[in-house]
């Protein structure tokens, strides 16, 4: 009886074990089913980009050019970026470093007053309209260290100086809160215009023994950095298009997001578009594919594609080869303008346009495509500090967009040379050169839009077509992928044409008594440029 008793008993506890194994198996089964359902669906919508990696990039220097390995993800539900960036540098300097130092241009949205609106100025921003950029955190040659984020600079003590010749890597992580608004930075409705938007080295000058640290001015433009090589994986909501600088390598398709990779090399920085109506136009011209992005007007967006194709044309032939294998041309909300990046140009919204066009009706849009354009020369290719001397984007990209319809519609258009900047006589209280927080916003419309192109055209006058074309491709070939500066301009005037003219050229954009009187247009000019104008 009692040996029976044990048997069932042990029948009875194999029954129950198995059972239990039984329900045990199915129930974590499907738990862990649910969990990696749940990991997956956080993976393709919030996780930012840079978890996915289990290693970091290794980042190979090209020559002396700083390398960026970027991983962001675009979050449209919380409207933050969240990224992951690998930098390598050189130390190319004379003088060795002991910190490091990076823009972070977001910080500008902080405020109203910091804020790089185009043309106007708030008086408030709303918490929405807030951009701000968090370091989460940093890493240097594989190490975390202390670091300090003020002003818009971010500053990386280096626990061992970095010699001249010797290399360092960071690695650091970030959050991007992406404000609300038709600017440069920002998103309305759901489109996206991602740019200056990632910590990027400043310049380190070896005469002065500093870092460059001046903040993103309200007016004007202050960007200033070195051309680096960067690959970029751009993590977005499924569907949606993208535009960028340079060129796409590769796409992973998910079931809720789209993994994009792309690369650019030899650029000033990077900066990207996002939007899922976006539909794109292109055509090839010289070798280089030009895509215009819109969002409803074709009619338009084609008209915007052969302005910016005929005006690079334009340029290779004035200037030099435009030297990278796309350029874009975008559709956006930006207000009070146009913008310009490496490859890509930002455009406001797009009215409906007829496909052709002619002298008489030219518009903002037509002339701010070609302005853009222009700057894929000055400011892109030949770079210089923006805040420090606007004159050499600005005033020379504004006389080039002038010699563009000059030579396309002759020269009394209204937006050739003499309807841009004869047509009325301008005066300054300062000199024409002059960094960007001596300005409010209509001194540097007339002043740099305006002043700057006519004494360049003086220029022209006294030293003829062909001499100032040739000045204007030494410049464009010697400071390609560098970064140039007024003075090194005015060595090569002094090189092609004399010390006169040097000093000449030299003295009308530096002194404050500079005159174009003996410039401005007779009455007879005068009444043939409003003579087109009227017919506009």
């Amino acid at each position: 009886m009692k040996n029976k008793r044990k048997i069932v008993i042990s029948l009875l506890m194999v029954f129950i074990l198995t059972v239990s194994a039984a329900l045990y198996f199915i129930v974590f089964k499907n738990k862990g089913s649910q969990d990696n359902a749940k990991d997956e669906k956080i993976s393709e919508s919030s996780k930012p980009a840079s978890t996915d990696k289990a290693e970091k990039p290794v980042l190979e220097l090209k020559g002396d050019r700083t390398a960026y390995d970027i991983d962001v993800t675009l979050d449209t539900e919380n409207k933050t970026l969240t990224g992951r960036e690998t930098v390598k540098l050189k130390n190319n300097n004379k003088t060795t470093l002991k910190n490091l130092v990076f823009h972070l241009y977001p910080d500008s949205y902080n405020s109203a007053e910091t804020k790089p609106s185009i043309g106007t100025t708030p008086k408030t921003l709303t918490k929405d309209e807030i951009g701000d950029i968090k370091i989460d955190s940093l890493e240097v040659n594989n190490a975390s260290t202390q670091y300090t984020e003020d002003d818009q600079i971010l500053k990386v003590p280096l626990n061992k100086e970095l010699k001249p010749g010797e290399t360092a890597e960071l690695t650091m992580d970030f959050t991007l809160k992406i404000p609300n608004d038709k600017d440069r930075l920002g998103y309305y409705r759901d489109q996206y215009s991602i740019t200056n938007w990632y910590p990027i080295l400043s310049i380190y000058d070896d005469k002065t023994s500093s870092w460059d640290e001046n903040p993103f001015f309200p007016v004007g433009e202050s960007n200033y950095s070195d051309c680096s090589d960067y690959t970029v994986e751009i993590s977005v909501p499924k569907g949606m298009v993208v535009a960028t600088t340079g060129l796409e390598v590769s796409k992973k398709q998910g079931t809720l997001r789209d993994k994009i990779d792309y690369k650019a090399e030899n650029i000033r920085d990077f900066d990207f578009f996002a939007y899922g109506g976006y539909k794109v136009v292109s055509k090839e011209v010289d070798g280089v594919k030009v895509n215009s992005y819109y969002m409803k007007q074709e009619t338009t967006a084609k008209r915007m594609l052969d302005l910016a194709c005929r005006s690079l044309q334009f340029f290779n032939k004035t200037y030099g080869a435009y030297p990278y294998p796309e350029y874009d041309v975008v559709e956006t909300y930006l207000e009070g303008g146009a913008m310009e990046y490496p490859t890509v140009t930002q455009m406001p919204p797009y009215q409906m346009l007829s496909e052709t066009y002619n002298d008489r009706n030219l518009t903002f849009l037509d002339e701010a495509v070609v302005h853009e354009t222009g700057h894929q020369w000055f400011y892109s290719t030949v770079g210089n500090n923006e805040f420090k001397e606007p004159v050499l984007d600005e005033s020379f990209t504004s006389y080039a967009t002038a010699l563009f319809f000059e030579d396309l519609f002759g020269e009394y258009s209204p937006l050739s040379v003499k309807g841009a900047f004869l047509a009325f006589p301008m005066k300054t209280t300062g000199p024409i050169s002059r960094s960007s927080d001596k300005y409010t916003w209509s001194d540097f419309e007339m002043v740099v839009y305006r002043m700057g192109p006519a004494a360049l055209e003086d220029f022209r006058r006294k030293v003829g077509h062909e001499k100032f074309n040739d000045v204007f491709k030494t410049y464009y070939e010697r400071y390609k992928f560098e970064n140039a500066t007024l003075e090194g301009f005015i060595g090569i005037v002094r090189e092609k044409c004399g010390s006169e003219i040097a000093d000449y050229v030299n003295k009308a954009f530096t002194s404050d008594d500079y005159s174009m009187d003996s410039m401005v247009l007779s009455k007879e000019e005068l009444n043939k440029i409003q003579g087109n104008q009227k017919k506009n």
